[in-house]
């Protein structure tokens, strides 16, 4: 099991990279500068003395340990982007963290993010439950950890779609139109068999609406907008 240190504290190497300049204060004042410092204080354990290089290390190090305290709550930026990278905005849709239990959903701006404000800072380097829903994309649904800025890029995968649109081409008379060309947005797709059927897969949702037309011997005899279905029953007519 792996700890994380928590949301905005000072890491491990912080404080030993404290303590190193906290001696070369010390070793630099009283060594090359030949200075002097003392300090006396009184504290509910006692008095406390302190002379000498002692005093400029102490002093270093109380200075880095109050300096280096987190805010109490921080501003979460984030920012979804497209397969392609970061330069293709991801400008609509929803992201939603999970903070402790309570679930907070927000609606990405025209900018292309999500502000989440005034979250304690004790999320920090922690893992952050998050659900990104956005158009045209997976749902993406991970852990995530804040930086210390609060600014985070989250890559989303282009959703494909599979979706199948069939049916039949016939006269008025329900007589199957065999051999017809099926164009799907412009785009020859498929033919009718023998019996006037025709069948595709298209990577499209399921309900979107295309431009189709139906074509036998180079004239249109069907062309209308259509959703991406099945059952579709076409009837021919010519088309002026």
């Amino acid at each position: 099991m792996v700890v994380l240190p928590r949301f905005g504290s000072p890491s491990a190497a912080f404080y030993l990279a404290l303590i190193a300049a906290g001696l070369s204060a010390a070793a630099f004042l009283f060594g090359a500068l030949r200075s002097f410092a003392s300090y006396q204080g009184r504290s509910s354990f006692g008095s406390l003395e302190l002379g000498g290089p002692v005093v400029a290390a102490f002093l270093v190090v109380i200075m880095g340990f109050k300096y280096a305290q987190p805010p109490a709550y921080i501003d979460i930026v984030i920012r979804p982007f497209g397969p392609r990278g970061e330069a293709e905005i991801v400008r609509a849709g929803t992201i939603t963290l999970d903070l402790g239990g309570m679930r907070i959903s927000k609606p990405v701006t025209l900018d292309g993010e999500v502000h989440f404000n005034q979250v304690p800072s004790t999320y920090i380097g922690n893992l952050i439950p998050i659900i990104v829903t956005c158009d045209g994309y997976e749902t993406l649904s991970k852990k995530i950890a804040v930086p210390l800025d609060g600014v985070v890029y989250v890559r989303l995968k282009a959703q494909i779609f599979d979706s199948t649109m069939a049916g039949i081409f016939q006269t008025s008379l329900h007589l199957p139109v065999s051999g017809a060309s099926i164009y799907i947005n412009e785009k020859l797709v498929t033919k009718t068999d023998t019996d006037g059927r025709f069948r595709v897969e298209l990577p499209l949702r399921e309900g979107t609406t295309v431009r189709l037309r139906a074509e036998k011997s180079q004239t249109t005899g069907y062309e209308d907008y259509v959703p991406v279905k099945e059952g579709l029953t076409l009837l021919f007519e010519r088309v002026q």
